[in-house]
């Protein structure tokens, strides 16, 4: 025997308090003998055997009520009979994640699982409930037929699957159906990325189905795809990384705002190389594209993308107040063709010289310029301000800018909620921070006040800055795997493929498409944002198999790999039927019996002579 919630065995310590009763009783009252009340004794004593026996079972029929009830409550079940399957609440598993996909032989893993789910099904009895809940989470609830509906449904999940989610959800389904006998049947190729560190439920059987993946499969994935740099003006390079074990062709693809794909680039790549694709787009704006690999036995992971901004070199303005290494290195920059100069598009200036346009401002090099600055940034609406000077020489701490160093500098300090990315720091404290189309340095450009415009990272440093900040449209590309949450961009109140808005009810995040794709964020204007990359996880790109006995030590589950022998036992094997029943029925007799002969104790008490009478 077992129960489904054996915690409600602690009720039976109620059972003393019946005991306790009993016990106390035979402690009641004070023996009197007086002569006229002799002849009671004698007739008590005549008795008294009678009473003993009745009490001591009207205190058994207490206990026993007590014990009976709170194992009732604990929900026993045991094996009763051998003749079909008691009336079943199945759950069942199914796992579509994304190696499910693998086909082989002309049909995939997925489909020998959802036909071993149909004959699952065919085993089931009218009185039988059942539910299917897949790699991903989601929940099917309903009568054979509605199952058999969503089984046709049933894609790979390319994301991240949440396997041990499932099986929680499995055991909390099953265990709703009470006059039922609970149980999971998990259908799985025991890939190791899946099955790795899911553990085991808890007091519902879990029986497991391994379909045996073909042998002898080498996949072929990409790993990683990347723009670089973030935006292309109008130059950049397709980065990627894949897993091959010998040589495979492959091509590059950019896909416009309008939905026109054309090829960038197609070569061949092997097993230790990089695929590198320059470019420089004849589009505008926000594209998106994707690096492929000739088809193999597993097609989902060949294909990943990618995402980047694509507009002309930016146009750079130097005010005066910037200072002269400034203006030298940005006539630079124009000279190999990065960027160009003239009025319009990025200022480059003092923070004393800030204006409306997308700027890069930097400490003012006169301290009495200190306030002209404050109030210049106060009406730019840039939320922070110079505060005591720190003469000092510290280390910078940010990325691209090691070994530069501060001889002195401003401590900036928010204004209110301001809000900003900090890009460096000195001892802690902030040194660079950006906003949506700024970004402000707390040391002016001169090398009195820190080593930066003498070190060979100050170049680099500035026309990142400039390109990939301030330059062209605001926003940003985010990653996610199918179904993944993901925080929804300041501005976006739209995603490509939705119709409805985003923010509804003051959602501050969303389910990634379960698609693999680069879905594109809009304003209220219908203007593009920024971007959502949905690509695979490629923790599955990688098939490892676990064995039957590695995956029942895991999961503590009774691993089949044959359908049959799985279907029969989920259903049959546990062979165990409810008797909660019973229990409360005898429980009910039981307290039957207290009452009878309670009511026994009570017309004998009232039939006894009283004192008056027996003198």
């Amino acid at each position: 025997m077992s129960f489904l919630l054996p915690a409600a065995l602690a009720l039976a310590a109620a059972a003393i308090v019946p005991l306790l009763i009993h016990l106390w009783r035979r402690r009641l009252g004070a023996r009197i003998d007086f002569p006229a009340a002799r002849y009671l004794a004698r007739a008590e004593r005549e008795h008294s055997r009678r009473l003993r026996l009745r009490n001591l079972l009207l205190m058994l029929a207490r206990v026993a009520a007590v014990v009976l009830l709170a194992v009732a409550a604990a929900r026993p079940m045991t094996k009763v009979g051998r003749v079909g399957h008691a009336p079943t609440a199945l759950a069942i598993v199914l796992d579509n994640s994304m190696s499910a996909s693998l086909a082989a032989g002309g049909t995939t893993t997925l489909a020998r699982l959802t036909d071993a789910a149909r004959r699952a099904l065919d085993a089931l009895d009218a009185g039988d409930r059942v539910w299917l809940i897949t790699a991903g989470g989601r929940i099917t609830a309903g009568t054979p037929a509605d199952i058999r509906a969503a089984l046709d449904r049933i894609e790979p999940h390319a994301g991240k699957p949440e396997i041990g989610r499932a099986l929680s959800l499995a055991r909390e389904a099953a265990l709703t159906a009470r006059e039922h006998t609970p149980s999971v049947l998990a259908l799985t190729d025991g890939q190791r990325s899946t099955w790795q560190d899911v553990g085991s439920i808890s007091g519902v059987p879990l029986v497991m189905l391994r379909i045996t993946p073909p042998d002898s499969i080498r996949n072929r994935a990409v790993l990683t795809a990347l723009a670089r740099p973030r935006r292309w003006l109008p130059r950049g390079t397709v980065d990627a990384r894949v897993t091959t074990a010998d040589s495979v062709a492959y091509r590059a693809t950019l896909t416009s705002a309008e939905g026109v794909e054309r090829t960038l680039a197609r070569g061949v790549v092997g097993p230790d190389d990089a695929i590198l694709v320059g470019a420089a787009p004849a589009e505008r704006g926000w594209v998106t594209g994707a690096v492929e690999l000739e088809p193999d036995e597993l097609r989902m992971d060949d294909r990943r993308w990618f995402a980047t901004w694509v507009g002309e070199r930016p146009r750079v303005s130097v005010d005066p107040t910037a200072g002269a290494f400034v203006a030298r290195a940005i006539a630079v920059l124009g000279d190999d063709g990065r960027v160009e100069a003239g009025p319009g598009g990025v200022l480059v200036a003092g923070a004393e010289g800030a204006r409306t346009a997308a700027s890069l401002l930097f400490a003012p090099r006169d301290p009495v310029s200190l306030g002209a600055a404050n109030r210049a940034l106060a009406a730019r609406g840039i939320g922070w301000r110079f505060g005591s000077r720190v003469d000092r020489l510290e280390p910078v701490r940010g990325a691209g800018l090691a070994g530069i160093e501060t001889s002195y500098r401003y401590a900036l300090q928010p204004v209110g909620a301001a809000v900003a990315e900090t890009l460096a720091t000195v001892s802690g404290q902030p040194w660079i921070v950006a906003g949506t189309d700024w970004v402000l340095v707390a040391s002016p450009a001169d090398t009195a006040a820190t080593t930066l415009p003498l070190r060979a990272a100050f170049l680099p440093w500035l026309l990142d800055v400039i390109s990939q900040r301030l330059a062209g449209a605001p926003g940003e590309v985010r990653e996610a795997t199918p179904g993944e949450r993901i925080e929804i961009p300041p501005r976006a109140v739209t995603l490509d493929g939705s119709r409805e808005r985003l923010r509804q009810a003051g959602a501050a995040t969303i389910a990634a498409p379960d698609r693999a794709g680069g879905w594109r964020w809009r304003d209220d204007a219908g203007n593009v944002v920024g971007v959502l990359l949905v690509n695979p996880d490629t923790a599955e790109s990688r098939l490892e198999w676990m064995d039957a006995a590695t995956l029942a030590r895991s999961t503590g589950a009774r691993v089949e790999e044959d359908v049959t022998l799985a279907v029969r036992a989920a259903l049959e094997a546990p062979g165990r039927r409810p008797v909660g029943g019973w229990l409360l029925a005898l429980a009910a007799a039981a307290l039957l019996a207290e009452l009878l002969l309670a009511r026994e104790a009570g017309s004998r008490e009232r039939a006894k002579p009283s004192l008056a009478e027996a003198a």
